[in-house]
């Protein structure tokens, strides 16, 4: 297992990373340059920021770590709980820009 960035995230080479914010804020946060060096999967949601097209992303790809700001997890939660929905294969967020709130901790 390699250690990716500052951060210390611990990820695999056989990892899915699924990076949910723009490539112009600081360059999606190192992850599109930290991927090729040590080789996990990317994933990048193009237009469709819904709440249910990133869990059919999360799900179908197998993301195990996914970045963005806490709108996108309040899209991507609201999603989840009225469709009674688990994202069992996500193991951690990188969450950034704004404040998490509490209810989302």
């Amino acid at each position: 297992m390699r250690f990716v960035g500052s951060y210390g995230l611990p990820l695999k080479e056989s990892d899915t990373v699924l990076p949910v914010v723009p490539m112009f804020h600081v360059n999606a946060w190192g992850l599109v340059y930290a991927a090729p060096m040590v080789g996990f999967k990317l994933v990048f949601p193009g237009a469709k920021m819904d709440g249910a097209s990133i869990y059919e992303l999360l799900d179908s790809e197998n993301v195990v770590m996914a970045a963005g700001v806490p709108t996108v997890w309040n899209m991507l939660l609201k999603h989840c709980d009225e469709a009674n929905l688990t994202m069992s294969k996500l193991k951690s967020t990188i969450i950034g820009g704004a404040a998490v709130p509490i209810s989302m901790i």
